[in-house]
């Protein structure tokens, strides 16, 4: 799925904060680099749970360039915080941090050139 056609070949265009699938469709759910780009987060969250089976695995990176301040409360980020707040009520099976120094000089790097 993706919401363009002329980035990818998708089965389905949609946004994720509105998808044409129905209820607990998916044993898996992959939303890589996605979530920073929607205007409504609370919504994609509620739609993946929606379409996600009971037990489901749902996989999610986003990208995290600065560092993190006014602890606990660093929502606009989607810092470990804010995870925690939209998946309170479901099991974390694992949430791992993963950005470090070189990571976010090699991005800046290709942003800028």
């Amino acid at each position: 799925m993706d919401f363009d056609n002329g980035r990818s070949r998708p089965d389905i265009i949609a946004s994720i904060d509105d998808l044409p699938i129905d209820d607990n469709s998916f044993d898996a759910i992959i939303a890589s680099e996605v979530l920073e780009h929607t205007f409504y987060l609370d919504k994609a969250i509620s739609e993946m749970k929606r379409v996600a089976k009971n037990g489901a695995f749902i996989y999610i990176s986003t990208p995290f360039m600065l560092g993190e301040h006014g602890v606990p409360y660093d929502f606009q980020r989607l810092t470990r915080y804010k995870y925690h707040q939209l998946f309170k009520n479901d099991e974390i099976v694992l949430l791992r941090e993963t950005n470090y120094s070189p990571a976010t000089i090699f991005f800046i790097a290709n942003v800028c050139w």
